[in-house]
């Protein structure tokens, strides 16, 4: 499915995509940093033109150690586009949960965020062509099992650069997979792990109800609820493997 499809407004979509042929769209911090300012900037206005490399890098910490960045890192503000439920960047692709909060809201953010981070790409390593493997994948998340679901899917991706087969083995060492998931900054999972509290994620929503406000019995039922994945969500969710 492409940014064509006409999506409902106050629905959640799992979006997806990857760089094309596989390759690797993020090498160091500095790459990770943009595309974290990108995705808050995007969502509320249009990065400010002429920005220093070293202020990108500063206003995509604060922004995920819970800060805006100062006014003059956005400039054309607009309506906020949509509700960021999740996100995990790893080297070649990169997943979130998005809910559209006004008409063409997940497309136009797409577009602004994409078409950035291409740019931005393309000028520092010095390449041509697109940089993304066609257009952004979406799926339709119609009820909150499926929600839930997707959000440890999601959130659980990172473990492919520590164990690979987790898909169809599950999580082997749970301890070592928690604390891997709560110290990796280029995901939301240490917002829901409760050691971080991000500009990233703008509504927990759902996972509130279900996670009593993520209290520390909550937390931990969240961490429970992350490792419990099984054969079963491996074959049920495959469409959203990129494999």
């Amino acid at each position: 499915m492409s940014e064509k499809r006409i999506f409902e407004n106050h629905q959640p979509y799992h979006i997806f995509t990857r760089g094309i042929d596989g390759r690797i769209i993020f090498f160091d911090e500095a790459d990770y940093y943009r595309f974290i300012f990108l995705f808050y900037a995007c969502n509320f206005g249009s990065p400010a033109f002429n920005l220093w490399k070293k202020d990108i890098v500063k206003a995509g910490k604060a922004i995920l150690q819970g800060e805006k960045p100062p006014p003059k890192f956005i400039q054309k503000e607009h309506k906020q586009l949509v509700d960021v439920l999740s996100l995990t960047l790893i080297p070649n692709h990169y997943h979130s949960i998005l809910e559209q909060l006004v008409r063409r809201g997940i497309s136009i953010f797409m577009q602004k965020v994409n078409g950035g981070y291409g740019k931005y790409f393309n000028f520092k390593y010095q390449r041509e062509g697109r940089l993304f493997q066609g257009p952004f994948k979406s799926i339709l998340i119609d009820n909150e099992n499926y929600l839930l679901r997707v959000s440890r899917y999601v959130h659980l991706n990172v473990l492919d650069l520590i164990q690979s087969d987790w898909r169809k083995e599950g999580v082997k060492n749970p301890q070592k997979a928690i604390k891997f998931l709560s110290e990796y900054p280029w995901s939301t999972t240490p917002d829901y792990l409760g050691v971080r509290n991000s500009k990233i994620v703008t509504t927990k929503g759902l996972y509130n109800i279900f996670f009593e406000n993520f209290s520390k019995r909550g937390v931990e039922n969240y961490k429970r609820f992350l490792l419990n994945w099984s054969q079963k969500d491996s074959k049920e969710l495959q469409s959203l493997f990129l494999e």
